[in-house]
């Protein structure tokens, strides 16, 4: 019998944090899906995918879940790591809402929303 891997799918999968939020998943038993401005859709291997995303577009988020689920399926737990300016804390704090709320808003019922 053979058991399927949780996914998880890391949105903004950078060089440092997302880089360590990959290595943790990967350690624990996930298959991961990681999406980034600077990869490219793809395979890497077994169990490892990489997207391509610009998440200051607002319908990259839904084009993003609507390719993965076609692809590798629905995955059980996402992760939304976007970076935000820092001007000063209360303004910063301003545009993370708006962004999350504006990107994370598209029909979907997330479980968690953490920003910033």
């Amino acid at each position: 019998m053979s058991s399927v891997k949780p996914l998880v799918l890391l949105l903004g999968a950078g060089a440092n944090i997302g880089k360590a939020v990959v290595t943790k998943f990967v350690s624990s038993g996930f298959d991961v899906a990681a999406a980034a401005r600077r990869l490219k859709d793809g395979q890497l291997s077994h169990g490892r995918w990489t997207f391509k995303i610009d998440l200051n577009r607002p319908n990259s988020v839904a084009d993003l879940f609507s390719k993965a689920h076609y692809q590798i399926g629905i995955p059980n737990v996402v992760i939304y790591n976007d970076n935000c300016l820092t001007l000063d804390d209360d303004i910063a704090a301003d545009i993370c809402s708006h962004s999350c709320s504006s990107h994370i808003s598209i029909g979907w019922e997330p479980a968690l929303s953490v920003c910033c």
